[in-house]
């Protein structure tokens, strides 16, 4: 039966009322609650018989407190008292209030990389203390997961063990669960407390802009970017690194004009959350310098610039290469440098035209046609060794 709602507010002693007599424990538990939640006489001497308590300590310890009782009784009835620390830091049954002092906020990690606290579960009292389960709940429960332990577990009086819990989230963002540990703990059976962590997703950069362009023109580059605004991006043309902070969108892009052939990466990013690794980071670009002079032409005149790289007819001491089309040499004209005819290229002499070589020339087997004048004649000088091609005369 539970008297836990009679009035005790005027009893002056009850020191024989319940001796030799065992109320159940949660009886007893609900008499020292309700008795405890009145006003009471002072110094009251009361016998509570054989009973054990459990859930009521705290009533029982509140009436020795407040009002000076004393209470012979059966005592507590599983002395083990469990205690939990995180980061040598005690954590109290209850706690809402994640922390990372005591290890119950896992702070900001990368989404996909597990990140593990230990935390201690302490039996301070004078027996055994049974741990029953582990488990978490709540919304995000499935970010976080339990392990490290064997249950159930018993701990003897003053010892402890160790469990883990692993904050490892599928989606970014803040997750937050409730850690429950049921034991045999007469007034803390159920101990729990909260964890959470925040996930994050690293930046992520890529370069390109691939491009062939004249010696002294510029090129824009592009890096495409995720994550959160604001970037900082380091890139090299493998030589000297370059740093551009605050870039507030993707993607963003930036004008280069090496003066050779060159390939541009990304070396570094950090977004406003986190830092990108390595593998973060991707593609290339890479700025091709023309030759000096290079055919793109097709078929005509040799003499019109815009038929040249860079929009201008060779000189003398250029290096030449016509990789692709045939130009017709409609001026006289002398090779100092070197000319090379490549890949599909030719070259048709016009009558009257001169092509004269003083440096070298590789027309790797390619045609060269020496257009005849109305008398039949055709000619082209050289004074030095020209690899063969292929010499015909119209």
């Amino acid at each position: 039966q539970n008297i836990g709602s009679w009035d005790v507010s005027s009893v002056t002693s009850m020191i024989n009322m319940f001796q030799n007599v065992t109320l159940s424990t949660a009886n007893y538990d609900a008499l020292l609650t309700g008795w405890a939640s009145q006003t009471l006489q002072q110094n009251v001497n009361f016998d509570g018989g054989n009973s054990q308590y459990c859930a009521g300590a705290a009533a029982r310890q509140s009436m020795i407190d407040t009002y000076g009782w004393n209470i012979t009784d059966g005592g507590i009835l599983n002395p083990a008292e469990i205690n939990l620390q995180g980061n040598g830091q005690n954590i109290l049954s209850g706690d809402s209030s994640p922390n990372t002092a005591d290890d119950t906020d896992f702070g900001t990690v990368v989404l996909n990389t597990p990140t593990t606290k230990t935390y201690t579960i302490q039996n301070t009292g004078t027996s055994n203390l049974s741990v029953a389960s582990i488990a978490l709940s709540g919304v995000d429960a499935a970010a976080f997961i339990v392990g490290d332990v064997t249950l159930p577990a018993t701990i003897a009086a003053g010892a402890s063990t160790t469990f883990t819990v692993t904050f490892n989230a599928a989606t970014s963002g803040v997750k937050s669960a409730t850690v429950t540990i049921t034991s045999d703990d007469c007034d803390e059976s159920v101990y729990s407390f909260n964890v959470q962590g925040s996930s994050i997703v690293n930046p992520t950069g890529v370069i390109s802009g691939d491009a062939t362009v004249c010696n002294g023109s510029s090129t824009q580059l592009s890096i495409a970017l995720t994550g959160t605004a604001p970037w900082s991006v380091t890139y090299t043309d493998g030589t000297t690194p370059v740093t551009v902070n605050a870039i507030a969108t993707s993607p963003y892009t930036f004008s280069v004009s090496p003066s050779a052939t060159t390939t541009y990466t990304l070396v570094a990013l950090s977004d406003s959350q986190s830092t990108a690794t390595s593998s973060d980071l991707s593609g290339s670009a890479t700025v091709t310098i023309y030759p000096e002079k290079n055919w793109i032409g097709g078929t005509g005149n040799w003499s019109n610039a815009a038929n040249w790289s860079c929009g201008s007819v060779p000189s003398t001491l250029d290096n030449i290469t016509i990789n692709d089309g045939s130009p017709t040499l409609d001026i006289d004209f002398t090779v100092a440098g070197s000319l090379i005819i490549s890949g599909t290229g030719g070259l048709t002499i016009n009558p009257l035209k001169t092509l004269t070589i003083s440096g070298s020339a590789d027309f790797g087997g390619k045609s060269v046609v020496l257009q005849s004048d109305a008398n039949g004649n055709a000619s082209w000088a050289t004074n030095v060794a020209v690899t063969p091609a292929v010499i015909g005369v119209m």
